[in-house]
């Protein structure tokens, strides 16, 4: 067991800045974990049932010193995440805006003819990302350790700046890394190898292989790695990912502003949703009309991030029969619904719901229904399309009670939800084989009516 004790935090932990968030935090240094620095709240117990996601940091020209962004980190960790950053204990200086001389990144790709420029190796590397991971899972199980239980293990963001947002895209390819941050960064066309100059394997063929939301935030043109950050954000087709750069804002960022400046807030609200689910952080880069996008000194591009929309299908009405009965089952009442009839139309599609089709319920004991549902639909045009409609309903109990015994309700007061599946040979009619739809019923005494939507 390690006491409290044994934890060095740094000497001006006492007095440097906290962050703005509701926990105010500290920078130290573990002993478990001697090549790099931690960002955390000061108070775990404040914490309560609370649990911190993680966050690891590869730093700007890939310096081995971990309070290089000690202000951005600690602004992160303010707001209830743990945050663990490449390298030891550096001298207390700005490093946090490495001189251009020192990014690798060419304002201009260099041309595939051009032989690349020579780098010195890199003073650090990826791995070392996935070796802050590795420690937080560890600490987390270990008994004895003061983030026993009080880490969210599956929340993960790898994030760096400049050469070390090349060593979090690598590192993003982790499956337990859950959010990518790519800050004044971006992968290199035709440059000199990644693996030499940023101990990262981050090329261009290597986005393509990213499973996880991104977010690239970057400075104005003056920004060297501004042209790299756009290309991925060209090629990124795969992933949520959202592109935001400041104006008059160079390759530095606002990292060592009070609490990381414009940039520090970004992170802060990109974490929060992607990794604690906070609707309002949502709000600052979803919708037409997010935050950023309507902040002056943003410019705002994403790919996958705003909520899909939705295109009316067609409408349904099914008659249906009154319930047979089964009785109880292992997991409910079995009801079977009989159709035997109806109609549907929408934007150029028409037709009759054959009878023989039905639905299969399960209802729980609170009235919860489980409902499978199956029948053949046929157009105007004589085309067979066959639906298998799985979905829920319910409602508060006493409204469930009546519409059970078949007596009219409100359908307002009842959650009809159902996610349909279509098969059918027509080929002007594959386009309902080929997306996803979402139905919203309502239930009448003797007839059933769905709305479907194509999500687009």
């Amino acid at each position: 067991m390690m006491a409290g004790a044994a934890y060095a935090q740094s000497p001006n932990a006492s007095t440097a800045a906290a962050g703005s968030g509701p926990y105010p935090a500290v920078m130290e240094a573990d002993p478990g974990l001697t090549t790099h620095m931690v960002y955390r709240p000061r108070e775990l117990a404040a914490l309560g049932e609370r649990k911190l996601p993680i966050v690891v940091w590869g730093n700007g020209a890939c310096v081995n010193t971990g309070n290089a962004f000690r202000t951005f980190l600690t602004e992160i960790a303010s707001y209830g995440f743990l945050a663990v950053a490449v390298g030891p204990l550096g001298p207390e200086r700005a490093v946090a805006n490495p001189p251009p001389a020192a990014n690798p990144a060419p304002a201009v790709p260099a041309p595939r003819t051009q032989a690349a420029p020579a780098l010195p190796p890199a003073a650090t590397k990826a791995s070392q990302l996935i070796d802050a991971l590795n420690w937080a899972i560890a600490e987390n199980g270990r008994r004895g350790s003061r983030y026993f239980g009080k880490l969210d293990t599956s929340k993960v963001a790898a994030m760096g700046m400049s050469c070390g947002g090349l060593q979090a895209i690598d590192a993003a390819h982790d499956p337990r890394v859950t959010t990518l941050g790519v800050w004044n960064s971006g992968v290199i066309a035709n440059g000199p190898d990644p693996r030499v100059f940023a101990g990262a394997n981050a090329t261009k063929e290597s986005l393509q292989t990213l499973r996880v939301p991104a977010i690239y935030v970057s400075g104005d043109a003056s920004d060297i790695a501004f042209p790299n950050a756009e290309d991925d954000f060209a090629r990124l087709s795969q992933i949520p990912v959202f592109r935001a750069w400041r104006e008059k804002t160079g390759h530095g960022g606002t990292y060592n502003e009070p609490n990381g400046g414009a940039f520090g807030r970004v992170a802060v609200d990109w974490l929060q949703w992607q990794l604690q689910g906070d609707s309002r952080a949502a709000a600052i880069f979803v919708g037409a009309n997010c935050g950023l996008c309507s902040h002056p000194e943003w410019h705002v591009s994403k790919k996958q991030i705003d909520a899909p929309s939705l295109a009316f299908a067609f409408e349904l009405r099914a008659t249906v029969a009154a319930p047979t009965v089964l009785g109880q089952v292992p997991n409910g009442m079995r009801r079977i619904v009989d159709i035997t009839g109806g109609t549907f139309e929408g934007p150029g599609i028409k037709g009759k719901v054959r009878p023989g089709g039905a639905d299969w319920q399960i209802v729980r004991a609170d009235g919860f229904t489980e409902l499978d549902t199956r029948y053949t639909i046929e157009t105007d045009k004589g085309q067979l399309v066959y639906v298998q409609n799985a979905g829920m309903r319910h409602a508060p109990p006493d409204v469930m009670q009546q519409l059970l015994a078949g007596q009219p309700v409100d359908p307002k007061l009842v959650y009809f939800r159902t996610v349909p599946k279509f098969e059918t040979s027509a080929p002007e009619l594959q386009w309902l084989t080929r997306a996803v739809f979402i139905g919203l019923g309502e239930r009448y005494p003797t007839e059933v009516v769905v709305r479907f939507w194509r999500v687009e």
